[in-house]
């Protein structure tokens, strides 16, 4: 049997900080997509909510128009309907993250029109991320939009990056 979906949820300290909340959304979207690699598993659809420190929570649904398990492809799709539901000043204390729809990475065919040069370069940099993830610990690399999480707090649990944080741009 196989995963229905993969779900990463956080509690944090209630904060009012866009850039805060979204970078725990971040967070959760890379060790969904971590767990979903892991078991060579692509999402069709990508849930996420925010929740308020009164417990009222909102969220969005999100259609992928290809099976994906890379966050360097799913985050961008997040920020536009986070910004939408973000509600300036009020204090939030978690996110969360569903991965769902989910089929076998072979069984995905990428259709014409799709890049499969850009997928497999994808493909390829998930490859040694993960990689270096299981060689050194899940804190050797993460996402920039994870930034605000290590300024505010850069050695939770004893550990800190041990890798600089660069841009990763793919043509």
């Amino acid at each position: 049997d196989s995963y229905k979906s993969i779900s990463k949820a956080l509690t944090f300290p209630h904060n009012a900080d866009k850039n805060l909340v979204f970078a725990h959304l971040s967070m959760n979207l890379e060790k969904a997509c971590f767990k979903a690699r892991k078991y060579e598993l692509l999402a069709k659809r990508v849930l996420f909510f925010i929740r308020k420190q009164d417990f009222s929570c909102v969220g969005m649904e999100i259609k992928l128009s290809s099976p994906s398990a890379y966050p360097l492809e799913i985050l961008p799709l997040l920020r536009q309907p986070f910004e939408e539901i973000f509600e300036e000043g009020a204090l939030y204390r978690q996110t969360g993250v569903i991965l769902s729809d989910l089929l076998p990475k072979s069984a995905f065919q990428p259709n014409i029109f799709e890049s499969q040069l850009r997928v497999e370069k994808i493909s390829k940099l998930y490859e040694v991320i993960d990689n270096l993830a299981q060689r050194f610990g899940r804190t050797t690399l993460a996402p920039a939009s994870s930034l605000p999480l290590v300024k505010d707090n850069p050695l939770k649990r004893g550990k800190s990056f041990k890798i600089p944080i660069l841009p990763i741009k793919l043509q």
